[in-house]
């Protein structure tokens, strides 16, 4: 029998490590993690068990580990699309348009939208954190969100919107408010209600950080 080619067997091993991730995400954010073993995810993918451990030797906790940092990449994917003037496309968000305060809402809003999702909150607001190590999860989520917090307050204070201030703690306690904001949301009987006052609550606190314009002379 003829051995498949390398690209070939990379595009199997890619399909079969997806088909774990995609049954993952349904089991965790539905179960929850420690609900869902080893056997319900390789059935629900329809792979091995040798599989599931080929890909994550560290069995469903290395798989957890990798569904939570594809969610935290999917927000900031989403959050990078918005990252453009006046609502423009995701093109032109990929093409460096400058952050502008009127952008703000938007990309808060939007964060509150995905992390507020059972799948979100079940996963990587819930479970990472207590199965991996606060610290080693901390490491994922700053890598990921917390450096696009701070990209986008390093270019509202270059444009002089922002006061002169240490850009990184700053984006670690937004990053944590919004987290603590989006469980709150997540648990809301008026799911839009509450990111929408989720935004305006954050807005008014970044707005002790906003470098108003002085007032204009008055006339004599």
């Amino acid at each position: 029998m003829t051995e498949p080619p390398p690209q070939t067997r990379n595009a199997q091993a890619a399909a079969t490590r997806e088909r774990l991730i995609e049954a993952a995400t349904e089991l965790f954010a539905r179960k929850g993690y420690g609900a869902v073993s080893a056997a319900n995810i390789v059935a629900a993918a329809g792979v091995t068990r040798g599989a599931l451990y080929h890909h994550f030797p560290a069995g469903k906790s290395g798989l957890l580990g990798a569904t939570a940092e594809r969610l935290v990449e999917d927000l900031v994917a989403t959050l990078a699309a918005k990252n453009a003037p006046s609502g423009q496309d995701k093109a032109s968000a990929a093409s460096g348009q400058p952050l502008t305060l009127a952008d703000v809402p938007s990309l808060l809003g939007a964060f509150f939208e995905a992390a507020s999702t059972p799948a979100y909150r079940q996963i990587v607001l819930e479970d990472a954190p207590s199965v991996l190590g606060s610290q080693a999860w901390r490491a994922v989520e700053h890598k990921h969100t917390v450096g696009f917090i701070e990209a986008a307050l390093e270019t509202l204070q270059r444009s002089g919107v922002l006061v002169a201030g240490p850009i990184r703690p700053l984006a670690i306690l937004i990053f944590g408010a919004c987290c603590e904001a989006s469980l709150e949301i997540a648990h809301a009987n008026d799911r839009e209600a509450a990111i929408a006052q989720g935004t305006d609550a954050m807005m008014a606190l970044l707005s002790g950080l906003i470098r108003h314009a002085p007032d204009p002379p008055q006339s004599p």
